[in-house]
């Protein structure tokens, strides 16, 4: 089984970091937005110490706002909240992929990193963080490669 977890962020070539443009926005109108919002949204209620309402955007506030004086202070905080965010998930799936038992299957890999979205007419890329196996039968990691 291979579980990929990746937080994504946007950045666009005239919006710059939390941006992109869509395909369905004319050029001229050049409407910048974050992929799903959520983290844009995160880092602007943190800076209001506002709350959202949907669950993911609930979630990664409530990261955001747990650690707002590192990612307020830091040089770019959407950025800084995606880096915190793409942790944080890691981190909740190494405790959670103790849980499974599935007879089928012998190992998970586990990719961690980011999911870079682009402007619609580039490619979007992937930066991968760390890269894990787990052994099911044995219950326990027996790779472990993390990127420098």
């Amino acid at each position: 089984m291979l579980l990929m977890v990746e937080p994504h962020i946007g950045i666009s070539e005239k919006g710059g970091w939390g941006y992109i443009l869509r395909p369905e926005q004319p050029n001229w109108q050049l409407l910048l937005r974050s992929p799903d919002g959520h983290h844009q949204a995160a880092e602007e209620k943190c800076k209001a110490s506002d709350y959202g309402e949907d669950y993911q955007g609930s979630k990664i506030l409530e990261l955001a706002t747990q650690h707002r004086k590192v990612i307020m202070s830091a040089r770019n905080p959407i950025l800084e909240l995606t880096r915190i965010t793409s942790l944080e998930a890691e981190r909740q799936i190494k405790e959670h992929v103790l849980d499974v038992s599935l007879d089928h299957i012998k190992y998970i890999v586990v990719i961690t990193g980011v999911l870079i979205n682009t402007d619609y007419q580039y490619s979007d890329y992937q930066s991968i963080d760390h890269l894990m196996v787990y052994d099911v039968i044995k219950k326990e990691f027996v790779e472990d490669l993390r990127n420098p």
